[in-house]
Formats: C-alpha cells, sequence, structure tokens
C-alpha cells in the first residue's frame, strides 16, 4: 500500500510504503505526479519504506510504463529506511540514472530527507 503524503511544495511528492505495492497504488501515485508536474517543470520524490512486502507484477509493469518516460522529469529521490538493502539500492540508483540524485536517510533523519527533496 501507498499512501501519499503532503510535502507542502509542488516540486515534491511523499509517500509512505507499508505492505504490498498493488496497481491501485501505483494509478494514484502517477495521478499525483502528473498533476504536479502541471505546476513546475521537475519533481523530486520523497519515498518512505515503513515495511516493503513485494509489488505486484502488474503493479511493476505499469510503474516501468508510467516512469520511464518520465525519467527525465525527477530531480531528486530520499529514500527513508532501516533496511540496509535499501541503503544499497539508493546508491546503485544514484550510479544508474546519474540525472537523478538519489540518497538514503535513517528514520531519525526524516525531516532533514522532506527539507532535501524540497530544495
Amino acid at each position: 500500500m501507498i499512501e501519499l503524503l503532503d510535502m507542502g511544495s509542488p516540486k515534491a511528492i511523499g509517500m509512505v510504503i507499508s505492505g504490498k505495492i498493488e496497481r491501485p497504488d501505483i494509478d494514484k501515485v502517477y495521478a499525483r505526479i502528473k498533476e504536479q508536474l502541471t505546476l513546475v517543470d521537475k519533481i523530486s520524490v520523497y519515498v518512505e519504506v515503513d515495511q516493503f512486502k513485494g509489488i505486484s507484477l502488474d503493479a511493476l509493469i505499469e510503474d516501468a510504463k508510467l516512469g520511464i518516460p518520465l525519467i527525465k522529469k525527477l530531480e531528486k529521490k530520499a529514500v527513508v529506511s532501516s533496511a540496509k538493502w535499501l541503503e544499497v539500492f539508493a546508491k546503485v540508483g544514484d550510479k544508474l540514472l546519474p540525472s537523478i540524485e538519489a540518497k538514503h536517510f535513517v528514520p531519525e533523519q526524516k525531516e532533514e530527507a522532506k527539507a532535501w527533496v524540497k530544495a
């Protein structure tokens, strides 16, 4: 499940992931992204991972289908989690997609991560 957060800035979208991500979650996220891209040229993403229990195949396909065309519209991505593998994932993503600056934050750094994506 993905819960969208109000980041208080049109240039940032925030979300909390808990449990398994399904297709309606992806649809909701991209609807918000498209809405915000009518206000700004680029956006940054704040992702707080509470408990990640996977992603359904149709959600993964939809995420790729909708996300790939928007890659150049993304500026930063903050991942907040205590999971070590997500820290590695953020570092790898930062190298693979140099146009998107990605950083990992621990849960105690939530406010710092939110400020960073809005800056």
